[in-house]
């Protein structure tokens, strides 16, 4: 369990996020206090993506110490990405609760929810796309499906299914 901690920021990065932007809605009085709300959460927030990177670069670093498998990064790789399901669909609740609540700023919401769904699935897509590196390397088979597999790992929504075909693939090889 001890070699997992590293992942978890990158784990909980995108409910953090959810927790700080639905903490507007919750907290009476925020609307006095949006601006200042808004930059704790950005530093919070920005706090732990960092945190996260710097966690999956150490694991990804001891993984390859370790001499562990393409098998046991995809798995991780699956596995946190499914437990990410739940904030993704709270994010895409929230985004279009804000799109709709600030008419004004709904263009800026929409992009600053897209830009943390980018980076939350670029944390995990890493993981993802160096098991398939390695699992080419171990095996020597490299084709476009491999490939297009890898790029998948960077693409929201298809990121999952990735996850998961990459897995049962490298299990099987």
């Amino acid at each position: 369990m001890k070699k997992y901690f590293s992942l978890f920021f990158a784990f909980l990065f995108p409910y953090i996020f959810v927790f700080a932007m639905s903490g507007f809605f919750i907290i009476d009085g925020m609307a006095k206090h949006f601006l200042t709300y808004m930059l704790v959460s950005f530093i919070v927030i920005l706090f732990c993506f960092v945190l996260g990177l710097t966690g999956v670069v150490y694991y990804l670093v001891s993984a390859k110490r370790s001499s562990a498998g393409a098998l046991r990064l995809a798995k991780v790789n699956m596995i946190i990405k499914l437990a990410q399901i739940p904030a993704f669909i709270s994010l895409f609740i929230l985004a279009i609760i804000y799109a709709i609540g600030l008419f004004h700023a709904a263009i800026l919401a929409v992009i600053v929810f897209a830009a943390i769904d980018f980076l939350a699935v670029l944390l995990t897509g890493t993981i993802g796309a160096v098991a398939i590196i390695i699992n080419c390397k171990e095996k020597k088979v490299l084709n476009i499906g491999t490939v297009i597999l890898g790029v998948c790992q960077f693409v929201f929504c298809v990121d999952v299914v990735a996850a998961i075909v990459a897995y049962k693939r490298i299990k099987r090889t």
